[in-house]
C-alpha cells in the first residue's frame, strides 16, 4: 500500500493550471468570437444578408448604417426555438446527441424623425437586444479503445517528473493525475507505480454539454443624406454566460481478469461570465435607383471575464467500495479582446421585384488577445505571440433574396463561415428560408435556419508514443424564429 499525505502547494497549483489555461482560453476565445446568424425571422430567413439593404432590426448589428434606412418608427420582438445536434464516430462506433433551446432572440425599438434640414431626410435612433451567440450544444463519443487509456497519460505525468514523490502527487497534479491517485486508479506495488487499466480494451466515452450564450444590448443613431448616403454608428454592451460539463468515462469488459476496476469517470465543470464592450460604424451608398453598396467596421469586443473550474473523479471496483477525489476550485479573471471585422456589401432593391444582397466579412483572428487582471497575474505573452503568428484572417460570406407577393414575402439565403485550422471551429454552412406577411402597421414573419459544419476531427485524449485514431464529428443546428413587428407612424 502507500502513504497518502495531503498538503497545500498553492504556487504549484497556480503554475500547473496556468499551462492548462492557455489551451482552454484559446478554445473559449474562438467560440466566443464565432459569428452566428441569430435574431429576427426576416434576418434568419435571408441567412443574415442585409449589409447593403438595411432597414432590418437584427441587420443593424452587422452594419449600423441600416439605422438610417428606416423611414418610420418600429417595434420588433422575436422568439427562437430549435435544436442542436452532434454526430460522432469514435473507433468505428457512431453516436448522436442533441439538445433543444428556446429564447428571446431579438427585441428592438426604432424612433424615426424627419430632419429639419434641406439635405438630411431622416435622423433615427435605435435600441435593441439581440442574441449574439448561443452555446446550447451536446456531444457524445463512445467506442472500444484497445490502444490507450487516459490513465496512461496520468501515469506518465507521475513517473516522468523527477521532482514528484508519492506525497506530492495531489499538489503537482490537482486536476488530473492527483485525482487518479486519490481514487486509487494510480497506486504503488513492489516499489513501482501501477495503474488500474494497463492492458486497455475498455469502452471509452466522453459527453459534453454547453449552455447559455451572449446577449448584446446596443444603442445607435443613423441618418439619411439625400436618399443617397446612409450613415450609422452604435455602442454595444454584451453579457456573456457560458457553462460546460464534460464527463469522461472508461468501462471495462464484464469479468475482465486483468483488473479489479470495473469503471471510472471524471466530470469537469467550467463556468465563465463577464461583460464586453464594442463599437460599430457603417455606411450604405446608393449607386443608382436600385443598386446599393455598403461597408462596415466592428471593433474588437473588450471582455472582462471570470471563470471557475473543478474536476471530480469516481472509480468503481469489484472488491471494494467506490473511491473518488475532488480537485480544488480553480478561479481566474482575465481580459479578452475578440477579433475586429470589416464588412463589404452589394445589394439591389425594387419595390415590386424584391431585393437581393451579398455580404463578405473579413474577421482578423490575429487581433485576438488576452491580458491578465491584477488579482490573477498570468503571463499571456507566449499565447498572444502564438495567436498573432499562427492565426490568419478568415472570410465569411452571406447571400439573401426576398420576393414580395402582394402583402406576402418569400425569402431564402445562404451563408458560409470559414473555420480555423487546429481548433474545433470548422467550416460552417447555413441555409435560410422565410415567409412574411404585412398588413397596414403590423407584420408577422417566420424564419427557418439550418446550419451544418464540415466533418472535423477531435482527439478525446493524448497518449505518448501512440498514434491514436482521431474521432470524427459534425454539428447541425435547426432554428425556427417567429417575429412580430409594429410600425409607428
Amino acid at each position: 500500500m502507500r502513504l497518502r499525505v495531503l498538503g497545500l502547494a498553492g504556487l504549484v497549483v497556480l503554475l500547473f493550471f496556468e499551462q492548462q489555461l492557455f489551451s482552454q482560453n484559446l478554445e473559449d476565445a474562438v467560440r466566443f468570437s464565432t459569428p452566428q446568424t441569430l435574431g429576427t425571422a426576416r434576418f434568419v430567413g435571408m441567412a443574415g444578408s442585409f449589409g447593403a439593404l438595411g432597414g432590418e432590426a437584427s441587420a443593424v448589428n452587422s452594419n449600423p448604417a441600416g439605422i438610417g434606412v428606416f423611414r418610420s418608427g418600429q417595434f420588433t420582438s422575436s422568439l427562437t426555438f430549435g435544436q442542436s445536434k452532434n454526430n460522432s464516430v469514435h473507433y468505428g462506433s457512431e453516436a448522436e446527441a442533441s439538445m433543444g433551446f428556446g429564447r428571446l432572440s431579438n427585441f428592438s425599438v426604432v424612433l424615426s424623425e424627419e430632419a429639419d434640414h434641406p439635405d438630411w431626410e431622416f435622423v433615427n435612433a435605435f435600441f435593441s437586444y439581440n442574441q449574439q451567440s448561443m452555446f446550447t450544444s451536446k456531444s457524445k463519443f463512445e467506442g472500444v479503445n484497445n490502444q490507450s487509456s487516459l490513465l496512461d497519460l496520468y501515469f506518465l505525468d507521475v513517473i516522468e517528473d523527477p521532482d514528484v514523490t508519492v506525497e506530492s502527487i495531489p499538489d503537482f497534479f490537482p486536476f488530473g493525475a492527483g485525482l487518479a491517485w486519490g481514487a486509487y486508479l494510480i497506486d504503488t506495488a513492489n516499489g513501482e507505480y501501477i495503474h488500474a487499466n494497463e492492458l486497455h480494451g475498455q469502452t471509452q466515452g466522453r459527453e459534453d454539454q454547453e449552455r447559455r450564450g451572449i446577449g448584446h444590448w446596443s444603442f445607435g443613431v443613423g441618418g439619411n443624406y439625400r436618399d443617397k448616403l446612409y450613415l450609422g454608428a452604435s455602442v454595444g454592451v454584451s453579457a456573456l454566460r457560458y457553462s460546460s460539463t464534460s464527463t469522461y468515462t472508461e468501462e471495462m469488459p464484464e469479468n475482465d481478469p486483468n483488473t479489479f476496476m470495473t469503471s471510472w469517470k471524471q466530470t469537469s465543470e467550467l463556468n465563465i461570465s463577464g461583460n464586453g464592450f464594442q463599437l460599430k460604424m457603417g455606411a450604405i451608398y446608393r449607386i443608382n435607383k436600385y443598386l446599393r453598396m455598403g461597408a462596415s467596421f466592428k471593433s474588437q469586443e473588450f471582455f472582462k471575464l471570470s471563470e471557475s473550474y473543478t474536476n471530480i473523479l469516481e472509480a468503481n471496483w469489484e472488491d471494494r467500495a467506490q473511491t473518488g477525489a475532488e480537485s480544488p476550485e480553480s478561479l481566474n479573471e482575465y481580459k479578452m479582446r475578440s477579433p475586429y471585422t470589416i464588412g463589404f456589401s452589394l445589394g439591389a432593391a425594387k419595390k415590386k421585384l424584391g431585393a437581393i444582397n451579398f455580404d463578405v466579412d473579413l474577421v482578423d483572428y490575429r487581433a485576438l488577445q488576452f491580458s491578465s487582471m491584477p488579482a490573477f497575474p498570468v503571463d499571456f505573452t507566449d499565447l498572444n505571440n502564438e495567436l498573432s503568428s499562427t492565426f490568419k484572417p478568415r472570410f465569411n460570406f452571406r447571400s439573401g433574396i426576398e420576393k414580395p407577393i402582394g402583402p406576402y414575402a418569400l425569402r431564402a439565403g445562404y451563408a458560409f463561415n470559414q473555420g480555423i485550422q487546429n481548433t474545433t471551429l470548422f467550416d460552417r454552412h447555413q441555409f435560410g428560408f422565410g415567409f412574411g406577411y404585412r398588413k397596414d402597421l403590423f407584420a408577422f414573419d417566420i424564419g427557418y435556419g439550418y446550419a451544418v459544419s464540415n466533418v472535423g476531427v477531435r482527439y478525446i485524449h493524448f497518449a505518448e508514443n501512440i498514434n491514436l485514431a482521431p474521432s470524427q464529428y459534425q454539428t447541425e443546428q435547426h432554428q425556427l424564429v417567429l417575429s412580430f413587428a409594429v410600425y409607428l407612424k
